[in-house]
């Protein structure tokens, strides 16, 4: 794992405290949020994130996962954009919420935080 990859997990650790980082034979890096808060209008209130960081991190933008389960309160249905995956034996949500990810200042704490206010859009 390269020094700026180091650096920027143990930004997001401040953070989340509960996060395991756990090296794939493929070289890449999972880092699995066990209790990322949703706003009200999700449920359930908190769900568990997946980022999945590639070999050629920066350069490259980590892609992110939620649990299956979330759900719009108001209508029972699922985030836009969403699709299934399923990852080292687990089942995930994928989104398709794009942002720009520029390599040079972007970090996976920014990466988290965008979720963060993309949820607060509620759809």
């Amino acid at each position: 794992m390269d020094e700026r990859l180091q650096k920027d997990i143990v930004r997001l650790s401040q953070d989340y405290p509960d996060m395991e980082v756990t090296e794939q034979p493929d070289s890449s890096v999972h880092i699995r949020v066990a209790q990322f808060a949703l706003p009200e209008w999700w449920m359930p209130s908190q769900t568990r994130i997946l980022l999945v960081i590639g070999k050629d991190y920066p350069q490259s933008k980590p892609a992110f996962y939620v649990e299956p389960d979330i759900r719009l309160r108001a209508n029972g249905q699922p985030p836009g954009g969403s699709g299934q995956a399923e990852i080292t034996g687990e089942k995930w949500m994928s989104l398709c919420w794009q942002a720009p990810w520029d390599p040079n200042r972007e970090t996976l704490w920014r990466l988290v935080k965008l979720l963060e206010r993309r949820f607060d859009l509620h759809d």
